[in-house]
């Protein structure tokens, strides 16, 4: 089964929010948070039950960027044709 990442507009504003905080603590460091967390989205379509799921009444799980303490929530629904949704990005 394929499935196809639907990303929520609010994720980009906090990923950018995000690098921003990132880039202030050391430069660099905010694309190095943005890199990883677009592969880590990337890698969602592949195998998106890979996480645990973390709620299960809206069957949503955590995905982990390398090297940073934060999180991307989503859920893999089948609504007219599998997709991944990632709803949001926590740190």
């Amino acid at each position: 089964m394929k499935f196809k990442l639907v990303v929520r507009p609010e994720v980009d504003a906090d990923l950018l929010e995000a690098e921003r905080w990132y880039e202030q603590q050391q430069a660099g460091l905010g694309r190095d948070f943005l890199r990883a967390a677009r592969e880590t989205m990337a890698s969602l379509p592949r195998n998106p039950f890979l996480y645990r799921i973390r709620q299960h009444r809206r069957q949503v799980r955590w995905a982990y960027p390398l090297r940073f303490p934060c999180y991307l929530c989503n859920s893999a629904r089948c609504e007219a044709g599998p997709a991944l949704e990632t709803p949001a990005m926590k740190t």
